[in-house]
């Protein structure tokens, strides 16, 4: 707190005053000098005022005699509580500001006051003590004035009328367009210069005697923004250097990602420094990385086997690795990459960005596959005999899936699922309108593709006899003769499949065979090759019950002429059909799949 030094001498009085004084100091002498009796006066009256303020003492003109401290300081609370009203007034050339004089803490220095009131009339032995009080008694004892101010607390109020009146400044910023980087220059503000007010303040409120109204003229300074004009052009003059050409290299092969683009992924920020600098949005390159990836993934070129001619002997056809780009890992690599160029001392021109790349084996590596080729028998296979007409595209929608399921290789724990391997049937490859079955009849030429089934039935129970895992298979809605019963598999495009998986240690390779057979029909027949498994299958024969008779139905048309007959489609008996599957290992006997299929 600030205080101000008044040791103020009491005041005596007038002459007459002096004149009192002096005979009654001779009174009082005289008093010393009778003994006994005039020491116990003094004594008595010492006493009297051990802790009260002697007769005749005032404080900044309030009476306090006789008052102990308490007292006193709660009458000079309530008298002199006039030194916190008033205001300092801030005038500027952009208007003004008003604060209290509360909001320094003035106020009376009250302790400072009474510490010198009480001092009155104890000082000395008893005698000057007595003395002394009778003279502030006779001729009376001022306290001059003292104020208080907090230093703190006026530096604190002035700040807050300068954030009323101060006008702030204005960043300059960048920001990133279409065609470039744009710069919007900033301004300055002006603060208050507080230093002088504050100074003006405590100088003056310090006086007991200042007036209740203080004005205190004030200029501003200009007040330069946190991000400059000059600091933005500079951190665009590094986002051009920034955002040229990316040129992405591997090996032979170069992509560009053009200017623009890599414009587009850069943006400014304030630094924790208090600069200004232009950066890359971490996951702003992921897109244009993205569409990389499509250009530089190689899927790997799976080993596979052949046949030789004669069928007897199992040649490998050499796989080859793929690649993979790995898109975080890149992304990160062009941040980075496009960070450098707005460095000082970055190359020139910038080099091209090596990606990072995975390599991908095939799952049947061309060693693994030499190692079974050897070993390589035919472990299963079913032919499948049918006549080639309209109702399976003259054979086309039979063997043009088989050729594509051809020399398929089914690593150990992969599944084959018919229509990822087959693909969509489209008349571009060659398929034809085939038979389809509709609500329980034949339509010979109602569907692309119809016929199909053919295949699908043929490699599912070669599938089957070589002990494989059936993960699906459905049956046709009625029985067709030239399948096994209970063991045909009907596939629809989107809802039913044939899909099983090499729950073997060994790849399966898949062979297909097609043409034309005796008696004018056409056969299908799938083998299946693997490095022997020593599974054992056998099939339960077929448990048909609820057979329920077909017979012909006559329709009448006139589509024919009289008489003629024309038989649309044969009767099938309709039943129910459930053949059990054991596949067992021939060495234990233990039992590896159990299944029952129904139809």
């Amino acid at each position: 707190m600030t205080q101000m030094d008044t040791a103020a001498p009491p005041n005596r009085g007038h002459s007459r005053g002096r004149l009192i004084g002096r005979l009654l100091v001779g009174v009082m002498a005289g008093l010393v000098l009778v003994g006994a009796f005039g020491a116990g006066a003094l004594l008595a009256y010492d006493r009297q005022y051990a802790d009260r303020v002697v007769p005749g003492v005032t404080v900044d003109g309030v009476d306090v005699a006789g008052l102990d401290r308490e007292a006193a300081t709660a009458r000079l609370e309530e008298r002199l509580a006039h030194y916190g009203d008033g205001q300092v007034i801030i005038r500027t050339s952009r208007g003004s500001a008003t604060i209290p004089y509360s909001a320094f803490r003035r106020a009376a220095d009250i302790d400072r006051m009474l510490d010198a009131a009480f001092t009155v009339g104890r000082v000395g032995d008893p005698v000057n003590r007595a003395v002394d009080g009778m003279r502030s008694l006779l001729d009376g004892t001022s306290v001059a004035p003292a104020v208080t101010l907090d230093p703190e607390a006026v530096a604190t109020a002035v700040a807050a009328a300068a954030d009323k009146l101060d006008r702030s400044p204005v960043d300059a910023s960048a920001a990133t367009g279409k065609d470039g980087f744009t710069v919007t220059p900033g301004t300055d503000g002006q603060g208050l210069v507080q230093g002088p007010i504050v100074d003006q303040v405590l100088a003056s409120l310090i006086d007991p005697t200042a007036p209740d109204e203080l004005v205190v003229d004030a200029d501003f300074a200009p007040v330069e923004p946190n991000i400059t004009t000059a600091e933005t052009e500079a951190a665009t003059a590094r986002a051009e250097l920034m955002a040229r050409d990316l040129v992405v290299a591997l090996g032979d092969s170069r992509w560009k990602i053009p200017a623009a683009t890599v414009r587009s992924w850069i943006g400014f920020t304030p630094t924790i420094d208090g600069g200004y600098e232009p950066f890359v949005d971490p996951e702003a390159p992921t897109k244009a990385i993205v569409g990389l990836s499509k250009k530089i993934d190689k899927a790997p070129k799976e080993a596979s086997f052949l046949l030789s001619s004669g069928g007897s002997r199992v040649g490998v056809v050499a796989g080859k690795n793929g690649r993979k780009l790995n898109v975080e890992a890149t992304v990160a690599l062009a941040v980075a990459a496009v960070t450098a160029r707005g460095l000082p001392g970055a190359a020139e021109p910038p080099p091209p960005l090596e990606p990072a790349v995975a390599v991908v084996e095939p799952k049947l590596t061309t060693a693994e596959a030499k190692k079974a080729a050897p070993l390589m028998k035919r472990i299963s296979t079913w032919t499948t005999y049918f006549y080639s007409g309209p109702s399976n595209g003259y054979s086309r929608n039979i063997f043009i899936p088989a050729r594509k399921i051809n020399g398929t290789v089914v690593n150990p724990g992969a599944v084959f699922e018919f229509w990822r391997v087959v693909g969509t049937p489209s008349y571009s490859q060659g398929y034809r309108d085939g038979g389809v079955i509709k609500n329980g009849r034949s339509l010979h030429t109602g569907a692309l593709a119809g016929g199909i089934c053919s295949t699908s039935t043929t490699v599912f129970n070669a599938a089957a006899r070589a002990g494989l895992e059936i993960l699906a298979r459905d049956n046709h809605a009625y029985y067709i003769d030239r399948y096994p019963l209970g063991l045909d598999a009907t596939v629809l495009l989107g809802s039913k499949t044939v899909k099983f998986r090499n729950d073997t240690k060994y790849p399966v390779l898949i062979r297909a065979s097609m043409g034309r057979a005796s008696a004018g029909r056409s056969f299908v027949r799938f083998d299946i090759w693997s490095v022997p498994t020593n599974r054992k299958v056998v099939f339960s024969r077929p448990v048909v019950k609820n057979i329920q008779r077909a017979r012909d139905i006559p329709v009448y048309t006139s589509a024919l002429r009289p008489g003629v007959r024309e038989r649309l489609e044969f009767p099938v008996n309709g039943m129910d059909v459930w053949v059990t599957r054991v596949v067992t290992d021939r060495k234990t006997g233990k039992v590896i799949h159990k299944d029952t299929e129904a139809g």
